[in-house]
């Protein structure tokens, strides 16, 4: 974000709802140039992430279990309710 009148509120709230970085005019061309590279870069990154997160999930996912029985549709079930929490769990059987 870049503003003219900057304070200490607004540039809080601007970092809440998500700017890479909050500026106040007259503005650095250096300065402004390296943070567009960084946000590019961090946009990058985080592209890669997702793409190397799909691979393995495609790879080592739910859908490469097989099984058909009610049991095991329960166990996919369970298994996807707790995927995205950081809950320990043990599978027997």
């Amino acid at each position: 974000m870049l503003t003219g009148y900057g304070t200490i509120e607004s540039a809080v709230e601007a970092m809440r709802i998500g700017a890479f970085e909050y500026l106040t005019k007259p503005v650095i061309d250096e300065e402004l140039e390296m943070i567009i590279q960084r946000a590019l870069k961090q946009r990058h990154i985080e592209d890669e992430n997702r793409i190397l997160k799909a691979l393995l999930d495609k790879k080592h996912g739910i859908s490469n279990i097989v099984g058909n029985d009610i049991r095991m549709s329960k166990l996919f079930d369970m298994i996807q309710s707790v995927a995205d929490t950081r809950t320990t769990v043990l599978i027997r059987g």
